[in-house]
């Protein structure tokens, strides 16, 4: 028979199992893949059946009726196999021409196939931690133990940390693939994983930078510096911590566990490269070590105003807060509201109407005689200055709560109305446009 189709008596032959390994045809030149296999091995044993030399064979030409048909069949493996370098994203090699494959080797994709492909390696990836883990023990096998925050998003062609954090800490991730163990994280593990979600979206470089600092035993005196500790401590935590509940005891326990200290600096280092450039505009006096245009969760923004402290965190659902110590009011703005999620008399009308006016109401038993009116209309004559704190929604779509963005002090231009006031504010820093379009909104 190996005979006859070497001699073209006959032209095609079915087989299970019977030429995966030991035979060499090399006039072969065509493949066609008819059954699934999980093994990774048999499919490219199958495959080479086709990729010996001969002077009279141009090209091999493999055709594929299992993918489309095999919901958990995975391109990315296959074509991973067949580069140079498996740590780059397959994804992006398909997307280049399969740039680094072995010498002398060429693979053709059309547009219809290159899109499915694609499709494929993109979709197919079930991102239940069991599947996860699954492919980062290939990965160990591939680079080791310790792969990286960013080796292990391009293994699993994740585009953002979160799809993998979200299913837990990198380390414990990799623990279950066969790599070292963290037992001491895993009662802390849900809690973690939900500040490295936070901590993921941050946009203060400077308090990532006290963070990384901070774990690698580098602190510093400044007070500045330790308030952007305390905040991104704050991030992260929850009401689970280790010891006390201290700074200094979740320091430790920090610093004492590489698999959590490697995570963090590995996605802040992540979170720096992809930061846009920073405002590097403060008010001390006011609102702290917060900065201009940067986000922040109410509970850091409490911190930095000198409502509670990491130790001792405030509770504060409102959406104005007045500290008279500081002679500040901090408003709290969502600008999208949801019957569900507001109660009626809370669905105010806050909307920027440009770059540099926002629309703002007051709650609802305030009157422009009250006190409190009349220190939002008189806040310069009394030495008050307003900030304003805003978000365009309470969640994200990944289902965070959503972080509110410092815009800084604002200014008193008029107002209407009373039970509620309807008050319009001039920015002293105009928004920059990613933000005013997040606050533009149209009131009903």
């Amino acid at each position: 028979m190996q005979r006859d189709l070497v001699d073209h008596k006959i032209r095609v032959i079915f087989t299970v199992d019977l030429y995966n390994e030991g035979v060499d045809i090399p006039e072969v030149d065509t493949v066609l893949f008819l059954r699934p296999t999980e093994s990774l091995t048999v499919y490219l044993q199958q495959l080479g059946r086709g990729l010996r030399l001969h002077e009279d064979k141009p090209h091999l030409t493999v055709l594929d009726f299992i993918a489309p048909q095999h919901r958990r069949f995975r391109f990315a493996d296959r074509f991973r196999a067949l580069s140079s370098r498996t740590h780059e994203r397959i994804d992006h090699q398909v997307e280049s021409g399969f740039p680094w494959l072995p010498a002398g080797c060429l693979i053709k994709l059309d547009r219809q196939s290159t899109n499915i492909v694609l499709k494929n390696i993109r979709d197919t990836l079930d991102q239940r931690r069991p599947e996860i883990v699954r492919q980062l023990q290939k990965l160990r096998l591939e680079h080791g133990d310790r792969p990286g925050l960013e080796g292990m998003l391009n293994w699993l062609h994740f585009d953002e940390p979160d799809p993998l954090i979200k299913r837990g800490l990198p380390c414990r991730l990799m623990e279950d693939a066969g790599g070292d163990a963290h037992p001491e994280l895993a009662s802390y593990e849900s809690t973690l994983t939900t500040g490295l979600r936070h901590l993921a979206i941050a946009t203060d470089r400077n308090m990532l930078q006290a963070l990384a600092e901070l774990l690698r035993n580098e602190p510093r005196e400044e007070p500045e510096w330790r308030m952007r500790a305390s905040l991104s401590l704050s991030l992260i935590w929850g009401q689970k911590r280790p010891g006390d509940g201290t700074e200094q005891a979740v320091i430790e326990f920090m610093r004492e566990q590489p698999g959590l200290r490697d995570d963090l600096i590995d996605l802040i280092e992540y979170r720096l490269e992809r930061l846009l450039p920073a405002s590097n505009r403060y008010f001390p006096e006011q609102s702290g070590v917060l900065e201009l245009h940067a986000s922040y969760t109410r509970e850091q923004i409490l911190i930095a105003l000198g409502k509670g402290s990491f130790a001792n965190p405030a509770s504060h659902r409102e959406g104005l807060l007045h500290l008279p110590d500081r002679k500040v009011d901090a408003f709290f703005v969502t600008i999208e509201k949801s019957e569900k999620d507001f109660a009626p008399t809370t669905l105010y009308e806050d909307y920027a109407l440009s770059p540099e006016l926002f629309h703002w109401q007051s709650q609802s038993t305030t009157t422009p005689e009250s006190p409190t009116g009349t220190r939002y209309i008189n806040h310069r004559e009394r030495g008050y200055q307003p900030l304003l704190f805003v978000r365009q929604g309470k969640r994200l779509p990944n289902g965070l709560t959503e972080p509110f963005q410092f815009v800084g002090p604002v200014n008193y231009v008029r107002h209407e109305g009373s039970k509620p006031m309807s008050i319009v504010w001039r920015m002293q820093h105009p928004l920059p446009a990613r933000i005013y379009r997040q606050c533009k909104h149209e009131a009903v």
